[in-house]
């Protein structure tokens, strides 16, 4: 077959590139050896005509899925499927029915492509074919053609003894969503393959509001996969009926279960779920529940506020860091006093997530974070800065710049990042002098700060290429490069002959960018 492929290739650029040969010429070549004795000419036939496309070979491949060579045959099925023509589609029914597998197989996924509702009841009966493969076709085909004669076969062939079969067919009634389905697919969820349940799961969201009652009632099921695939299920659909039993939910045995109903009590979004979370994150022993649960009151929203900003006194640090982190998410100006309050809490973890929050809310948050860039813990300090960097307020600048003396690497680099984001004048010459660094993470951050302020920075970075340091003269010169300002050409041009060959290279490339502008 490989070598067919290669010869169809071949002829059509040897076709397509010669003098005199038009499109018309080749196609009618291949159409002509559709009848050729060789059967290899004939499937290599097909092959190129479906390959061209052309609409005039319709007919002619029609004519050839009588062909006495099945393989040619399944070539000209193939063919016919990529042109995708509607006068295909009686035919490509009929070819339901040819002694050949793999052409009943491919006929019956080509008229899935066309969606003809004429091949509905054909490919009902090709639900009994005795191939497992092409059984599968016809299922997969009639969930794509949706038409709901189609759900009680279905419904039937949720028994065939093949898993593959099974699986194509619960996402076949899926597709269609009709809810005649409901029950036959809550039984799937519980089959012992476990693909065929998760597919399950998936078919009863897209049937949506039908489903919910009979998922509910899956929650009490013995199995726990079959109560994670129901919590998920439900959680997708996000139908409010679900919300008590997705609250009683949270106190399943199984973590995997809790963790989903937490999710999925989050995407519904129900004020009803605020409180019964906010005791997860006091009673659940597993970490991942406790987050989830965290995410979830973030995704509730405005109901979820006034008891959050409760739980922020609460004597366990995993409920206030949860609180402040879904404040944040919230963003509601109410919480802004307290979550400035939460910058004192005794846990660092607590003050960190607090500064998330307030850089997330923004000006109203710019002093108090002035203050935290004194905190004890690292962390803090490199967070308040990461937030007042985000902000971009100007009271923050000759604090950060304060903040250049910190003695963690971390916080240092976080107040350069910062001061390039507020891109205030007055940070220039405290990130010039923190070139002088041999830290390569810590020159970048300086060179990209000043390139971030940009033309106010240029006459004091022309005043440092006088410098004698050599970092300072290399950042000096990129930053100029990347800022463009004519100004340092001729400064730039004076260090061409430094001693030093990388500060030399780096005027070289600075004037080049210069000379790009």
């Amino acid at each position: 077959m490989m070598k067919g492929m290669i010869r169809i290739v071949s002829l059509l650029c040897l076709g397509l590139a010669s003098p005199g040969y038009s499109q018309d010429d080749i196609v009618d070549t291949y159409i002509r050896q559709l009848h050729d004795k060789d059967p290899n000419t004939r499937v290599d036939a097909a092959q190129a005509l479906g390959e061209i496309g052309d609409e005039r070979t319709v007919e002619p491949l029609i004519e050839a899925l009588k062909d006495e060579d099945r393989v040619v045959r399944w070539c000209v099925a193939e063919a016919l499927g990529k042109i995708g023509d509607g006068r295909a589609a009686g035919p490509l029914i009929q070819a339901l029915k040819d002694d050949y597998e793999y052409v009943r197989k491919l006929a019956a996924e080509v008229l899935g492509e066309m969606g003809d509702v004429r091949a509905v009841e054909p490919l009902i009966e090709a639900l009994e074919d005795k191939y497992p493969f092409v059984r599968g076709s016809a299922a997969v085909a009639l969930g794509k053609v949706g038409d709901r004669r189609a759900v009680d076969p279905l419904i039937q062939a949720l028994k065939d003894e093949d898993e593959l079969v099974q699986q194509v067919t619960v996402q076949a009634l899926g597709k269609i969503g009709d809810g005649r389905a409901v029950a036959p697919l809550i039984e799937a969820l519980k089959d012992k393959h476990i693909f065929v349940g998760n597919y399950a799961a998936v078919a009863l969201v897209n049937i949506g509001d039908p489903a919910v009652e009979s998922l509910i009632k899956v929650l009490k099921d013995e199995d726990e996969f079959v109560r994670q695939e129901a919590v998920w299920a439900l959680g997708e659909i996000g139908d409010g009926r679900a919300v008590e039993s997705l609250i009683e939910t949270l106190k399943d045995k199984q973590i995997f279960v809790r963790y989903l109903a937490a999710s999925a009590l989050g995407k519904i979004g129900d004020g009803r779920a605020v409180e019964p979370l906010i005791e997860v994150l006091k009673k659940d022993q597993d970490w991942n529940v406790r987050w989830r649960a965290i995410e979830a009151l973030g995704c509730i929203g405005e109901s979820a506020v006034e008891p959050l900003i409760l739980a922020l006194k609460d004597q366990n640090e995993y409920v206030r860091e949860g609180a402040v982190w879904a404040l944040g998410e919230i963003g509601d100006g109410r919480a802004v006093g307290p979550l400035i309050e939460a910058l004192k809490d005794k846990d660092w973890k607590v003050r960190w997530r607090a500064i998330e929050a307030l850089g997330c809310i923004g000006e109203p948050a710019v002093e108090p974070l002035i203050l935290v860039l004194k905190d004890k813990n690292e962390y803090v300090r490199e967070g308040a800065a990461d937030a007042l960097g985000e902000i971009g307020d100007m009271r923050a600048v000759e604090p950060l710049i304060e903040a250049l003396k910190d003695r963690d690497d971390d916080v240092r680099e976080s107040a350069v990042e910062a001061l390039g984001e507020i891109g205030d004048a007055r940070a220039v010459e405290s990130l010039i002098e923190v070139l002088r660094n041999e830290d390569i993470i810590m020159w970048l951050d300086a060179r990209n700060a000043l390139c971030k302020i940009g033309t106010p920075a240029v006459e004091s970075l022309i005043m440092a290429l006088k410098d004698k340091n050599e970092y300072v003269l290399m950042g000096a010169a990129d930053a100029l490069g990347e800022i463009g300002d004519a100004r340092a050409v001729e400064p730039l041009k004076k260090l061409l002959n430094d001693e030093n060959e990388d500060v030399r290279r780096a005027a070289k490339e600075a004037l080049e960018m210069l000379e790009n502008k």
